[in-house]
């Protein structure tokens, strides 16, 4: 059933781009080229509801790959009790579809001082796939890479432990 949706909804939109098409010469004011306008302009209407998708992923993997990151702060290794927060979630300027920032903060609980943070990305699509739902409620996530292993590296359940303790 979804996919006779999206098939009639892909005849609706074709349709809609050839009479976007036909009449933008006449919109724009243009007679002369008409014939080059048209051809010209029909695949740009074609494909313009997925150019929000194909910009914004472009950018939300350059912000994984860029700014989803771990920072560790130099003295972390004299924290011996530590206390978890997470970072609320926030959209992202500047970006073409919605992309949020996340992650979470540890902060030594004796100095009161952040000494781990940990940044993640999370997007659920851009105008067709997020907010008209032809994503079906599908988002993409990413991590730091090798979270985990500073995590181990940092024995952040020992932290956490003792810091639960007092």
């Amino acid at each position: 059933m979804i996919g006779l949706l999206f098939l009639f909804g892909a005849g609706i939109w074709l349709i809609l781009a050839v009479v976007i098409s036909v009449n933008m010469p006449r919109w724009l004011g243009v007679t002369k080229h008409y014939t080059r306008v048209v051809l010209l302009s029909f695949p740009l209407v074609l494909v313009a509801p997925f150019t929000d998708e194909v910009i914004g992923r472009f950018q939300f993997y350059r912000l994984c790959a860029n700014e989803a990151v771990v920072t560790i702060s130099p003295t972390w290794s004299e924290v011996k009790r530590a206390k978890m927060y997470s970072r609320t979630r926030t959209e992202v300027d500047h970006s073409i579809m919605p992309i949020y920032s996340s992650g979470s903060e540890f902060v030594d609980i004796d100095t009161g001082k952040i000494f781990f943070r940990a940044t993640n990305f999370s997007t659920n699509g851009g105008l067709l796939i997020g907010r008209l739902g032809l994503g079906l409620g599908n988002s993409s996530q990413c991590l730091p890479k090798d979270l985990n292993n500073f995590y181990r590296s940092i024995n952040i359940d020992r932290l956490l432990e003792h810091g639960k303790d007092k």
